[in-house]
């Protein structure tokens, strides 16, 4: 529901003495949820302080704790991490190339480096958000430089020429 995962710190899946040794924990860190004890008025105003007390003193653990850990992962050796992914299937350099009639341009695409692709994506997408035409001329200069070709469309049709051609080339 909120996309976080518990881990252990060397990386792997949290084991289930890992989740018990975290969940004891709990009793010491957030009494709030175990004040049903309490069963007098007199207790009552002792229970509130300490459980503000040990909220306060929970809140600045985590807050020192170099990975922000609380009490029952730092001796479970584990960490709370988010699992949301900000990134999706257009963040990458794939896309969608039709396969029957495509016409490759620029086949030495192929010898340029993955991250090579990666700098060509992301100077497209700039291009496409700010309209900055000097950073695709000087990419695509370099490109063709690189790959000893001359090209005649515009840097941008050019680097999108390129991104497509590298797509079909690589999934073939």
């Amino acid at each position: 529901l909120m996309k976080i995962r518990v881990v252990s710190l060397d990386g792997g899946e949290a084991q289930l003495g890992q989740y018990v040794l975290r969940w004891m924990f709990k009793a010491f860190e957030w009494p709030l949820f175990f004040g049903f004890a309490v069963l007098n008025r007199q207790n009552l105003f002792v229970y509130i302080f300490f459980t503000c007390f040990l909220g306060i003193a929970v809140i600045i653990i985590i807050a020192i704790t170099k990975k922000n850990q609380r009490i029952g992962d730092f001796a479970a050796n584990t960490v709370v991490v988010n699992a949301r992914s900000m990134f999706s299937v257009h963040d990458t350099v794939f896309m969608n190339v039709d396969q029957e009639n495509y016409v490759v341009k620029y086949p030495g695409v192929l010898k340029l480096s993955d991250r090579d692709i990666n700098t060509i994506k992301n100077v497209i997408t700039y291009y496409h958000k700010t309209h900055n035409q000097h950073t695709c001329g000087r990419v695509a200069f370099k490109v063709q430089e690189v790959l000893k070709i001359k090209a005649e469309e515009d840097p941008i049709f050019f680097l999108e020429k390129l991104l497509e051609d590298y797509n079909y080339l690589a999934t073939r």
